[in-house]
């Protein structure tokens, strides 16, 4: 994909130095998408050091609400699962924007505790907005 949309990489606080690509930009209709993979490359082993064999790629959707207008940005991460043949240590590959386990960006609850500074919202219209759950909102407030 083209340096076109460099930007998107400052936007959600990537490293621009190649160890990522842009596979795909859906940017028509309500809600954009992009596709973010790691270039494929040899990994090996933190415990015994032995190449690890790549299980395939598994595509991992994560909602980033950053427009104003209502729209979601949709981000499709594709990441390789990883097997030692050796051990059987098993990992995925990592983003530096999304924890472990979650299906939104690290800047959401951010956003969150921003939306709840209005002293009319409630954790319902909040959740709504963001689209989660009003137990999540509520657990990011306290």
């Amino acid at each position: 994909m083209s340096d076109d949309y460099s930007f998107l990489f400052d936007l959600l606080s990537i490293p621009n130095n190649g160890s990522y690509t842009l596979s795909n930009v859906d940017l028509s209709g309500p809600d954009k998408t992009l596709t973010i993979e790691r270039p494929s490359s040899p990994t090996f082993c933190p415990a015994c050091n032995s190449r690890m064999h790549s299980k395939g790629l598994y595509t991992r959707m994560i909602s980033h609400p950053v427009f104003q207008d209502g729209s979601f940005l949709i981000i499709r991460l594709k990441q390789r699962r990883w097997r030692c043949p050796t051990c059987g240590l098993q990992f995925n590959e990592r983003f530096p924007f999304v924890e472990r386990y979650k299906q939104f960006t690290n800047l959401t609850p951010i956003l969150v505790l921003d939306a709840l500074k209005d002293l009319n919202a409630s954790t319902r219209s909040v959740a709504r907005r963001f689209n989660m759950s009003d137990t999540q909102v509520h657990d990011l407030f306290t």
